[in-house]
């Protein structure tokens, strides 16, 4: 229907087995179909009549086309869409449950009588939306159902591969099924290839019907036994023609056409008489147009006067509002004074939660320090107690030493009068027996002194001996003393030489002070987005250094204040750190809120940290004050006028500072907690100052240090070369004395062989008198004095003993003090954060105080004005309730006054009065009258438009179908007439005479 053009295919009479798709409608998709040179274009000009001569021709060309296709065999392939698949009846007239399955082409369904075939094609009839009255097996749905059972469900499988409808939905089959049950109830189910429910609707069943051409209640789709009993009984040519336009809606089609064009023809006849009644009616709106016209050009009047009887009516109402206006921005600048200071005391209190924590962490930390400080006391103590007892015992053993040495003297004495008397008995048996006994007491003798003489050779040995130990120990001790005083000296000096080096080479670059990651932290910080107010740092860039003699103590005192940065709110606090945490740095960060506060300072004499500097943003100035206390910290150069002040009054004096004079660099803490007595020291600053500051005066100052340092190192250097020669002498006359020693050992033993070998002939020969006696005392003698010898000997190693046990005590103890010292600084330096922390806690508390006590203020402020803002609002009210009884609210010329309203106000009145008069009627009737007369005309108007519009379309539209319906018609008469043809060849006249019934 909507092309001029249509090509007709058809098929070989011969082939019976791929006429339909199994449900008794045409596919065109299955048949076979013919090449572009085969199809046959007849056109048709409209109000054109059938030619004899056309249809010879066309008859001849369909012929021939019918000849060459019946020439070629070409292979049927099914439809992708719209076959049949299956058809599933359960309870359904005799069928308990079937199944049919049919295939792409032709089937038939065979069976014998009652069997159930016709239930198939009633089943697939109703499922497919036909009615039970259509199918001629009952009346209604319920008298389809198997007898015993109360429900009926029928199912129909539709093939939907290809383009098929709704593919994305369905899949590539689609499941009809229709339920119904004998109290009338009935519905449908369509779903999709997986048995998922689509739709419920029948409207749906109809599109998809529609979609694949499914005409179950056209008798050329489904041809029930009773209707084609009757065709095949009583047909005839007229009567198989009208089966044949009813079938395809041919004969409704040419009814539906002139009804079409009797209603353009009564609609055409109606629009004419209502063209002249609204021509009619424009005439009587224009003369209503006039009036208002007229009318409308006093409008500014009366809209005017309107205008000021509203401002009569509100003028005071508008003065009471103003009063209320500013009522509520001052209610509203308090609460917004409410909010900040909450804000203010809210932070202020975390503030001071922090400094609190601080300060109870630095005392635990002070007293975790303390407590690591008295083990080494004890130790040290220890070692002293042990090394004093060392040193007793030691002059002990040497008295016992010096009493042992008069007995070993007297023992040798006692070893010397036996001798002379034994020489004496010698010198008498020897003119007995002739001189021999003489000679072996000679021998005796002079073996016996030589030995005297390596005892005492010994014993001076073991002094000078003791002696040398005791220097070279002494000696190595002053060298180790000397080497870590050299080794400190020379470290400080390479600090301050790379110090020296590093103010050199930045000079002008303030920057260079701090970590190497802070010049990419500023960087990220510029490129973040979403800052309330730019953080500010690092602090230390801010600040100007005046007095550079204090540079060292001010950089101890801030600490890290100098590389920390400063933002006004949390948020940009939290955004801050994350920006941090990102550039891979630690530093601090402090929330310090915009607000004013007061400082107390100490007395005006002092100068304080803060008076030494200069500060160039408020926020820094702020932090410095509130997180340092450096308006409270004061500076004297000299520790004793430092330690009186400290000892008298200190009012708004928390710390005081004086200079080392004898470490240039250095300084001292004098004070804080620990009163004006206690003094810490303040090491110098190794680095490069963070603050602005004179860079040539610190260089100035860096090599003179270095100067000095050398001055310093040079002596150190000299006495250490002479520690090591005086070490190296002693340590090689100890060896030389101990070798020495060992050779009078060896050396007394031999004489002590000697003298035993003497005394054994002496005693051999002494067979009488006095001798026997004698040698028996001398032998005594000889064994007391060497026993007193064993004990000094003894002693000698006890001594020796006590002087390893002295040197290792001493190495201990120096060692114990320097874990001594050392805790004692990490003491000082807790205690240094501690005073640090206690100011700051006291600071933060006043100003959390002093933030309650605004907030309490503003809040009884606001309340004060609250009430009279209720007073206002109670006026604003009774005017507001007045004035809306005579109008909505209306805006009031800020000069008019009621005098001047209500003067104005007369005189305008006066004016309209005389214009309604003219007219002869208000402005409430002109107008509906023309407004009427607007609406009538502009209603007919478009109304007549509109239906020569759509009588417009649809005589182009019957025109065009009408057009169309003839050459379909010519097209089909020349198919049908070739058929028939064909037919005759064959011995039969059907075709002719079917042909001759077209009308």
């Amino acid at each position: 229907m909507g092309t001029h053009k249509r090509s007709f295919h058809q098929e070989d009479g011969d082939t019976t087995d791929d006429s339909n798709n199994g449900n008794g409608s045409p596919d065109v998709s299955k048949r076979r179909r013919l090449s572009d040179a085969d199809e046959i274009s007849i056109d048709n000009e409209e109000g054109s009549d059938y030619d004899q001569g056309e249809e010879d021709n066309a008859t001849l060309a369909a012929t021939q086309v019918i000849r060459d296709r019946m020439a070629r065999t070409v292979e049927n392939t099914p439809a992708e869409g719209g076959i049949i698949l299956a058809v599933i009846c359960e309870n359904f007239m005799c069928h308990r449950f079937l199944e049919i399955k049919l295939g792409p082409f032709m089937n038939f369904v065979i069976g014998h009588n009652g069997s159930g075939k016709s239930a198939i094609l009633t089943a697939l009839t109703l499922c497919l939306g036909g009615k039970a009255a259509s199918t001629n097996r009952g009346n209604s749905m319920k008298t389809l159902i198997k007898e015993g059972t109360d429900t009926a469900r029928i199912t129909v499988k539709l093939k939907n591969g290809g383009d098929g409808y709704k593919s994305d939905l369905y899949g590539d089959v689609i499941i009809i099924e229709r339920q119904f049950s004998r109290d009338g109830q009935s519905h449908y189910k369509l779903k999709s290839s997986t048995g998922k429910i689509i739709s419920g609707k029948r409207d749906e069943l109809d599109d998809i019907c529609d979609f694949y051409g499914l005409q179950v209640d056209n008798p050329l789709t489904i041809l029930t036994q009773d209707m084609a009993r009757q065709f095949l009984s009583n047909s005839s040519n007229s009567k198989m023609y009208t089966f044949f336009a009813k079938g395809v809606q041919l004969e409704q089609l040419d009814a539906d056409y002139s009804l079409i064009h009797n209603a353009i023809k009564n609609t055409e006849a109606s629009l004419d008489s209502k063209k002249v009644a609204v021509s009619e009616m424009n005439q009587h709106m224009c003369i209503a147009h006039e009036k208002v016209q007229q009318y409308d050009s006093h409008d500014s009047l009366r809209e005017k006067y309107t205008h000021m009887q509203y401002e009569m009516a509100w003028v005071q109402v508008r003065d009471a509002e103003n009063d209320l206006a500013q009522k509520l921005d001052e209610i509203t600048s308090v609460r917004e004074k409410i909010s900040k200071a909450e804000a203010y005391r809210e932070e202020a209190t975390a503030d001071y939660e922090v400094a609190n924590q601080a300060f109870v962490d630095a005392t635990s930390a002070a007293e975790a320090e303390q407590a690591k400080l008295a083990p080494f006391e004890e130790a040290r103590t220890h070692l002293r107690e042990k090394f004093d007892g060392n040193r007793k015992e030691l002059s002990d053993l040497q008295a016992e030493e010096r009493e042992l040495r008069g007995s070993l003297q007297g023992a040798r004495r006692r070893v010397d009068d036996i001798r002379k008397e034994m020489k004496e008995e010698e010198l008498r048996l020897e003119e007995r027996n002739g001189g021999s006994s003489m000679r072996l007491m000679h021998d005796l003798s002079q073996a016996e002194k030589e030995r005297d003489e390596l005892k005492d050779r010994q014993l001076a040995l073991e002094e000078t001996l003791e002696e040398n130990k005791t220097l070279y120990a002494k000696s190595t001790e002053q060298l180790k003393k000397c080497s870590e005083d050299l080794r400190s000296k020379k470290q400080e000096l390479q600090e301050q030489e790379i110090l020296l080096n590093n103010l050199q080479q930045s000079e002008h670059d303030i920057m260079a002070a701090f970590d190497p990651k802070i010049p990419a932290l500023l960087r990220a910080i510029d490129q973040q987005q979403g800052w309330i107010q730019k953080p500010i740092g690092p602090c230390g860039k801010y600040i100007t250094l005046r007095k550079q003699n204090w540079m060292s103590v001010v950089e101890r005192f801030f600490g890290g204040t100098l590389v920390s940065f400063i933002v006004t709110n949390h948020q940009d606090g939290e955004l801050l750190q994350k920006v941090i945490s990102r550039v891979g740095i630690q530093i601090p960060v402090f929330v310090t809120a915009q607000k004013e506060f007061n400082i107390q300072e100490p007395d005006p004499q002092y100068d304080t940290i803060l008076k030494i500097l200069d500060i160039s943003n408020d926020h820094v100035r702020r932090q410095i004050i509130i997180g340092n206390a450096a308006e409270q910290a004061i500076l004297i150069e000299d520790l004793e006028d430092a330690n009186a002040v400290m000892s008298g009054h200190r009012e708004n004096i928390s710390m005081c500072f004086a200079l080392n004079r004898n470490k240039p660099g250095w300084g001292h803490k004098v004070g804080g907690n620990n009163g004006a007595m206690g003094v810490s020291p303040v090491p110098s600053w190794p680095k490069r100052s963070r603050m602005k500051s004179d860079s040539g005066a610190q260089t100035l100052g860096v090599e003179a240090e270095i100067r000095r340092l050398h001055d310093e190192i040079y002596p150190l250097e000299t006495n250490l070369e002479r520690l090591k020669r005086e070490q190296n002498h002693h340590d090689q006359a100890v060896k030389t004395h101990a070798r020495e020693r060992n050779a009078l050992n060896i050396s007394i033993s031999r004489s002590d062989e000697n003298i035993e070998n003497i005394n054994a002939r002496i005693t051999e020969m002494a067979v009488d008198g006095k001798m026997g006696t004698l040698q028996e005392h001398l032998k005594t003698a000889l064994e007391k004095k060497k026993s007193y010898e064993d004990q000094y000997g003894d002693f000698s190693l006890n001594r020796d003993r006590l002087n390893n046990e002295q040197e290792e005590l001493t190495m201990k103890m120096n060692a114990a003090k320097q874990d001594l010292v050392l805790a004692q600084k990490n003491l000082e330096h807790a205690r240094l954060e501690l005073d640090t922390s206690s100011n700051r806690r006291a600071q933060s508390l006043l100003n959390k105080n002093h933030w309650y006590q605004k907030v309490a203020d503003f809040q009884t402020a606001l309340v004060t004005l609250e009430n009279e803002l209720r007073a206002n609002q109670e006026t604003v009210k009774i005017y507001s309730e007045k004035a809306t009884e005579i109008c909505p609210r209306v805006d009031v010329t800020p000069d008019e006054t009621t005098t001047s309203l209500d003067s104005r106000l007369r005189k305008l009145r006066k004016e309209l009065e005389d214009a309604e008069t003219a007219l002869g009627g208000t402005r409430e009737e002109i107008t509906d009258a023309y407004l009427k007369a607007v609406t009538e005309y502009e209603k007919s108007n478009t109304l007549i438009e509109s239906f020569n519009a759509l009588l417009a379309a649809a005589t182009r539209v019957l025109t065009e179908r009408r057009r169309r319906w003839a050459a379909f018609r010519r097209a089909f008469k020349i198919g049908t007439y070739s058929k028939a043809t064909r037919t005759n060849h064959r011995g039969s006249t059907w075709g002719r005479s079917f042909w001759q019934s077209w009308p």
